[in-house]
């Protein structure tokens, strides 16, 4: 019954239930990805698998390492009895996202972080770090603060760096964002904001990208200044709550 929803849409906008939205493709480049296969889902790849995973320009473990404790936590689950289906429902919902990406020819998503096709490979990859986070907290955290660097240089600089070329080699990524972050070139994204016909490019009064400390006049990387203050503010606020809440909970247990 689900089904019939968007196949009545498609029969009411296209005149097909099978003919969606991709199909009608104008833009030359992306008429013609959407034109291999079936909507660009031509076969399954180990090299997109691979781009999608350890890739130098779109891998979720290169871009987030914490990630791979996923891995580890999954042989965890699938070995115990007791949470053995929970692993498999986790595990194989998320490897099954990056088997149906890795099928399609733009795999890539585009100019991304990472692949926005494959983001919900995440959350049920967190399923199976809950599982060894107390075991392994220290590592675990670790890859988060390396994925959460990576994360700051990558928005700092632009969260859409140039889409990969049609097939490897592909440009690493992190090294094309530490290029421009090293220097100071952040918040680089140049590109009009409105190009509606009649409205030329919005005719803005800032730069068309930029980030609050370059609004209050801030250069280079001292323009990152402003979000390194409210982090701490906010990390320290949070920390606070927490312990208030653990006396809370000490002080219930000792009436």
């Amino acid at each position: 019954m689900v089904a019939l929803v968007p196949l009545l849409h498609h029969t009411l906008v296209y005149g097909d239930p099978l003919h969606v939205g991709y199909s009608s493709l104008v833009v030359e480049r992306f008429a013609a990805d959407a034109g291999r296969g079936f909507m660009g889902f031509e076969g399954f790849s180990l090299t997109r698998l691979y781009g999608l995973t350890f890739g130098v320009s779109r891998g979720i473990f290169v871009l987030s390492p914490f990630l791979l404790a996923g891995v580890a936590g999954l042989v965890v689950m699938i070995r115990d009895p007791q949470v053995r289906a929970e692993g498999v429902v986790a595990g194989g919902t998320a490897w099954m996202v990056l088997v149906v990406v890795a099928s399609l020819a733009y795999w890539h998503s585009g100019s991304s972080v990472g692949s926005r096709y494959a983001l919900l490979f995440i959350p049920f990859s967190a399923v199976p770090i809950a599982a060894i986070f107390s075991r392994y907290r220290g590592l675990i955290a670790l890859g988060i603060i390396v994925g959460f660097a990576f994360m700051v240089m990558a928005t700092s600089v632009t969260a859409i760096p140039p889409t990969p070329p049609a097939g490897p080699p592909y440009p690493n990524v992190l090294h094309w964002w530490w290029e421009r972050f090293s220097v100071g070139n952040l918040a680089s994204w140049k590109q009009r904001i409105i190009t509606e016909e009649g409205l030329g490019n919005g005719n803005p009064t800032m730069p068309f990208a930029f980030n609050l400390g370059q609004l209050l006049g801030l250069p280079g990387l001292w323009s990152i200044v402003p979000y390194g203050v409210l982090l701490v503010v906010v990390g320290w606020r949070s920390l606070r709550s927490t312990h208030a809440t653990r006396d809370g909970d000490d002080h219930q247990r000792d009436i």
